[in-house]
C-alpha cells in the first residue's frame, strides 16, 4: 500500500517537474538555441548577450561553400566583427567563419557565415558565436586611391624657353664628348 502511494506521489512529482520546465524554460536563459526535433546544432552566444545580440534560430545550408545561417535579433545598437566557431561531438573546433554583424534596437536579420568546402558540416554538434578581438580593416575604394601618373616630356627647346634663352637648333649643337683620363 505504501509503495503504491509513493509511486503515485512520484508520478505527480514527475508531471509537476515536467510542467515546471515547460513553463520556466531554463534553457532559454543559458544563451543556447536549438531547433526542435531537427538535427540543427546548438548555438552558444552568451558572450554577446550583454551587447544586445540574441540568436533566435540556426540552419545549415550545404553546397560548394557550406554556410550556417543564423537569425539574429538585437536589443541594443550593435556593430562589430564576430566569429562563429563550429565544434564536433568531442568539442574539437572543426571550422570558423568571421563577418561583421550590425543592427539597431528591435532589428532582426539573417546572417550568413560561410565555411570552407572542407569543413565537415554534418559533424557539427554546436556553434559558438563570439566577438572578434580584431577590428575589421575597412576596404578602401581603389579607384579613388590610384591616380595615373602624368609624364611630361620636355625638350631642349622647352627648357631653354623656360630659362629665357633661345634654343639652339639640333644641327648646330656641339657634340658632347666625354674624356676618360688615361691610367
Amino acid at each position: 500500500m505504501i509503495k503504491n502511494i509513493l509511486a503515485v506521489v512520484g508520478l505527480f512529482a514527475l508531471i509537476a517537474g515536467g510542467a515546471a520546465l515547460a513553463v520556466f524554460k531554463p534553457w532559454e536563459k543559458t544563451g543556447v538555441v536549438s531547433v526542435g526535433n531537427t538535427s540543427a546544432p546548438v548555438v552558444y552566444f552568451d558572450a554577446l548577450r550583454e551587447d544586445g545580440v540574441n540568436v533566435e534560430r540556426v540552419s545549415i545550408e550545404m553546397g560548394k561553400a557550406p554556410k550556417a545561417v543564423l537569425y539574429v535579433s538585437y536589443s541594443k545598437l550593435f556593430k562589430s566583427p564576430v566569429i562563429l566557431r563550429a565544434f564536433d561531438q568531442n568539442r574539437n573546433e572543426i571550422g570558423r567563419s568571421k563577418r561583421v554583424i550590425s543592427g539597431d534596437v528591435e532589428d532582426a536579420d539573417y546572417a550568413d557565415f560561410e565555411f570552407g568546402a572542407r569543413v565537415p558540416m554534418k559533424s557539427v554538434t554546436f556553434f559558438e558565436l563570439t566577438k572578434s578581438k580584431v577590428e575589421p580593416v575597412e576596404e578602401e575604394d581603389e579607384a579613388d586611391e590610384i591616380e595615373p601618373e602624368v609624364v611630361v616630356e620636355e625638350t631642349v627647346a622647352d627648357v631653354a624657353q623656360d630659362l629665357g634663352a633661345e634654343a639652339v637648333p639640333a644641327t648646330e649643337a656641339a657634340p658632347v664628348v666625354e674624356t676618360v683620363p688615361a691610367q
